[in-house]
């Protein structure tokens, strides 16, 4: 929070309604939204663990992200997620987070959306025209037996 305060952006955070705590420091927005991708459009940039749903909805979504992963979770490689796209230029990475670093960082994505702009060289995409296909060729061969 204090890089994003440094290079003066609003900040907003997404919070449960079921949260234990709703308090904030006066400056920063709590959103309950959910599902918050219905509202990306309305951010700049993302400060985001990379859990499955949220690093492909960031990435898809074309919202340029800062990942920080959790790396206390046993079934979630999130270091891995967030380091393929960082390596492959689609969002940038931070295993340790610091003021500084992460101003840099902010900084950098805060300057447009070039880095979102890769995802469709590595997006294969849902599959849902491939199934919709093959479904489409089974009707027709079933129709005839």
């Amino acid at each position: 929070m204090a890089a994003l305060r440094q290079l003066s952006v609003e900040i907003c955070v997404t919070q449960t309604e079921i949260a234990d705590s709703h308090r904030t420091q006066s400056d920063v927005h709590v959103i309950q939204e959910f599902p918050l991708s219905r509202r990306f459009r309305a951010f700049d940039l993302a400060v985001s663990a990379s859990g499955y749903n949220s690093f492909h909805e960031l990435l898809r979504f074309g919202i340029p992200t800062l990942f920080i992963p959790n790396q206390d979770t046993a079934l979630d490689d999130q270091e891995a997620r967030a380091r393929f796209a960082s390596d492959k230029g689609l969002a940038h990475m931070l295993e340790r987070v610091s003021v500084a670093a992460a101003t840099a960082l902010l900084e950098d994505l805060l300057q447009g959306e070039a880095m979102v702009a890769n995802v469709p060289s590595v997006d294969r995409g849902n599959g849902a025209a491939g199934a919709a296909a093959h479904l489409r060729k089974l009707g027709k061969g079933a129709g005839h037996g």
